[in-house]
Formats: C-alpha cells, sequence, structure tokens
C-alpha cells in the first residue's frame, strides 16, 4: 500500500463486506454522484477508512426510507425540504421507475428491462430497489387478472437476471457459506433478492431451488459445510409446520428465520428470526455474521 493511504483503510471489496453495499454500486455513487469519493494510490487502487464507512450508512439510511439516489447529495447536505415535499419526491421517482417497466412488459422488450435494471442495480443496493420499485409492481400486476402475462414475463425474466448474478457473485466469493431455502415456490424471489444482497458484499451464499424439506436442508447444510441457514417461509399446513418446528428444535446449527416463520418457544440461542424490513435483515446478517473483517 502506498504511504499516502493512511493505515487502517480498507480496499474496496472489503469495505463492501463491512457495509453491505457491493463494490459496482460504489463506483456508481463515485462516478454518477460524486457523494462518495474514496482515498486513491498513484496507481488508481480505491481505499476507504471509517470516515467513508459512516458516510456510506447515511447514504443507506436515506435510500432505505424510499429516497431516490438523485436526492441523497441534497439530503447529505442538511438542506431543509418540507415532509410533503420529501414524500412526494420520493414517490414520483419510484412511480416513474415503475412506469418505464411496465411500458418494457407490455412491448414485452427485455432487453429494455435489462437495461433498467443494468442501471438500478448499479444505483441501488437489491433489497431496496426491491422493496420500494419490483415488490409494489408485482402486487399490482398480481391484481390485473386481465393481464397475467406481465407478471410472469417480470417474474421469469428477474428471476433469470437474479440467477445469473448470483452465479457470477459466487465465483468470487469467499466464507462463511450460508445456505438459503424457503419451503415453497413463491418465496423464491425473495431468497434470489437476500442472496444477491448478500452475494454482493462478497459472501458465500448456496441455494438449491425452492421447496426443500426440513430433512434435505440439514443434508444440505452437512455436504456444503454451511456456516448458517437462512430459510425464508411462506405459510404452509399444520403438518408441514409441525416438521419445521421439530426440526428447528433439533439442529444445532445457526439459523435465520423470515417470512411466516413456524412458531418456535425452545429457548435455541442458535435460532434467529427476522422481523425487520428487507434491508435491515440483510445489514444485520453481513456486518453480524459475515461483514466485521476487525473491530471498528
Amino acid at each position: 500500500m502506498s504511504s499516502v493511504i493512511p493505515e487502517g483503510s480498507y480496499p474496496i471489496r472489503d469495505f463492501a463486506r463491512l457495509t453491505g453495499v457491493n463494490p459496482a454500486t460504489l463506483r456508481a455513487w463515485e462516478r454518477r454522484y460524486g457523494i462518495i469519493k474514496p482515498l486513491r494510490t498513484p496507481k488508481g487502487h480505491r481505499y476507504y477508512n471509517k470516515e467513508h464507512i459512516y458516510k456510506v450508512n447515511r447514504i443507506l439510511h436515506w435510500l432505505e426510507q424510499g429516497y431516490p439516489i438523485r436526492h441523497v447529495e441534497l439530503l447529505l447536505s442538511e438542506d431543509q425540504l418540507t415532509p410533503q415535499t420529501q414524500s412526494s419526491v420520493a414517490a414520483d421517482d419510484w412511480q416513474q421507475e415503475q412506469q418505464k417497466l411496465l411500458q418494457a412488459l407490455r412491448t414485452l422488450n427485455p432487453d429494455r428491462l435489462q437495461e433498467l435494471w443494468t442501471n438500478a442495480f448499479a444505483n441501488y443496493p437489491f433489497a431496496v430497489y426491491y422493496q420500494y420499485c419490483l415488490h409494489p409492481l408485482i402486487n399490482e400486476l398480481q391484481g390485473q387478472s386481465s393481464h397475467p402475462m406481465l407478471l410472469k414475463t417480470l417474474e421469469y425474466l428477474l428471476h433469470q437476471r437474479l440467477s445469473c448474478l448470483m452465479s457470477q457473485q459466487q465465483q468470487h466469493a469467499s466464507a462463511p457459506v450460508l445456505l438459503m431455502a424457503t419451503n415453497h415456490i413463491d418465496g423464491e424471489m425473495e431468497v434470489l433478492i437476500r442472496a444477491c444482497s448478500i452475494g454482493a458484499a462478497g459472501l458465500k451464499v448456496e441455494y438449491l431451488g425452492p421447496r426443500l424439506t426440513p430433512e434435505e436442508v440439514s443434508i444440505a447444510a452437512d455436504a456444503l459445510n454451511a456456516d448458517a441457514v437462512w430459510i425464508h417461509f411462506m405459510p404452509q399446513d399444520k403438518v408441514s409446520e409441525s416438521n419445521w418446528h421439530r426440526y428447528l428444535s433439533e439442529t444445532e446449527q445457526p439459523h435465520w428465520l423470515s417470512g411466516h416463520a413456524p412458531m418456535h418457544e425452545d429457548d435455541n440461542p442458535g435460532i434467529r428470526i427476522m422481523t425487520k424490513p428487507l434491508n435491515q435483515q440483510i445489514h444485520c446478517y453481513i456486518l453480524g455474521c459475515g461483514g466485521r473483517l476487525d473491530e471498528q
């Protein structure tokens, strides 16, 4: 490391682990908006320090409130906006993004969809974009029974894109190993969003498809030497819930549960039920289980 870089600074991949923001997004925030300016070695390598960590946390705070990235610089400068103006700005921007996606769907233009997603995934953490753009749009399309093809097209292409991203991420990912699972195919999109968000921070995620049984999850976790298991639950019948409850009572591995997790009254410190918003769940895992390179 060059002497111009202070001791205790982090290269971009380590910084991604510390903050949960993937390197591509950090570069976009630097080039497009100038809201993060890393230190540079004479060869141009990026390094980040504790002040950058503080600033990224502030950026994430505003993004997680639903504010568009183009307004974050104004919010960081602490210029005063009325609550009505803030709410209007956020809602208008996300509605515009949803309309762009709808237009691409209605004209059956997958290239345009991919272009929109490339831009969005560079500017926003996956969970933020999903929460404020994709999830509301999916809910809207689910209520439009007269146009089921729009929803099918969106879900198919999004599933394809997220699966490809996850595959690319895992080529360079490192421990700890997290096995992700869901008890129903309807929970797969939520799993892929979590997997891509965690993988973007450089952490290892394994996913073997939906509808794994408790026995299959146990076998997979052992075979993959998983350090932890994250199960996203969809509503299920009483028999299935009883089977999962028995599995969770007997497991010794750390487990993260989200969605409609089965009632779990046993005093098992390894079971963690996630009830916070999606983006906070992801930060909790990255920072608590895989993201701390050292004590900040």
